[in-house]
């Protein structure tokens, strides 16, 4: 099997297990390139119930009283917080952020599955983590590493903001601030105008055969087109399938992040090119189960 490479930005798939309360992460959380002009910033919450709002206000309150000021406006503004019912089963939150010069947030769109968190039976508290954790991405921290006892921590589901958190937090917002006009980047550009954060559940970090298992499709194809979705996702149609588990339905489309007009870290997919996908089924088409840790090789 050939070596794995991640499509996404980062996608979160990890064991996160009980620590011991005196345990602590020492060395700081890494940040992006990007970051708002000041240690504050409005966000819109458009959750439809009380109880998610509570959520958002909670994880908000926490990163205001470290150093972030989060501070909410029923306005129009460039992060938007809300929860959805997704029919994909491997994601429990994810955060998109909109930086067309790779340094200044134009704008992010934070959401929870509130229907995984509920199959995974997440508690009040940890889903107020894992709001904490997206709310992280959006003001520009990256993930800290499996191990570490940081609200950035790949699975985070325990971990509140600790002060590994905070000093990131605080090396990003200490740099210089460089702003600039919206530009339209094309996938040729050398920067990376977009990045998407999937949080995922606990247990499968860096397991590609637990991740085979979830997978209720394994395939292996060419990349017959590939045709923007929407400002974040591409529609990518197949030819040449071979199916290693399960059913695909021959012709449909599977949807990957990243388009003409957005970059995920990895490079985009090429028409041509040969690759093995593990899919869920999400409606009339295939998601990618997992794209950092799960079955992604390409020639």
């Amino acid at each position: 099997m050939k070596a794995m490479k991640k499509i996404a930005a980062s996608l979160l798939v990890g064991m996160c297990l009980p620590v011991s309360v005196n345990a602590a992460t020492l060395s700081s959380t890494p940040n992006h390139t990007w970051r708002y002009a000041k240690r504050s910033a409005w966000y819109q919450d458009r959750s439809k119930s009380s109880y998610y709002r509570q959520i958002w206000n909670r994880a908000n309150a926490i990163w205001s009283k470290k150093g972030f000021n989060w501070k909410r406006t029923t306005k129009k503004v460039k992060t938007t917080v809300s929860t959805v019912s997704s029919g994909n089963q491997y994601w429990v939150g994810l955060t998109w952020t909109r930086n067309p010069s790779g340094h200044y947030i134009s704008a992010n769109k934070v959401q929870l599955n509130r229907t995984l968190l509920s199959q995974m039976k997440y508690t009040k508290t940890q889903r107020v983590n894992v709001a904490k954790h997206e709310l992280g991405h959006a003001l520009g921290l990256d993930h800290n590493t499996d191990s570490s006892i940081s609200v950035m921590n790949p699975a985070n589901r325990y971990h509140s903001v600790r002060n590994c958190d905070v000093v990131g937090m605080k090396r990003l917002y200490n740099q210089r601030y460089i702003s600039g006009s919206i530009t339209r980047y094309s996938v040729a550009s050398l920067l990376k105008p977009n990045t998407v954060s999937f949080d995922y559940p606990d247990g499968l970090t860096n397991n590609p055969q637990r991740l085979c298992q979830q997978s209720s499709v394994i395939i292996n194809a060419q990349v017959q087109s590939v045709k923007d979705a929407d400002q974040y996702f591409s529609w990518v149609t197949l030819q040449n399938v071979k199916t290693v588990k399960g059913k695909f339905i021959t012709n449909a489309k599977v949807k990957v992040a990243g388009n003409s007009h957005t970059l995920t870290s990895g490079n985009p997919l090429q028409v041509g090119e040969k690759v093995e996908l593990g899919l869920t089924k999400v409606d009339k088409h295939y998601e990618l189960v997992a794209n950092e840790y799960g079955i992604f090789n390409r020639s």
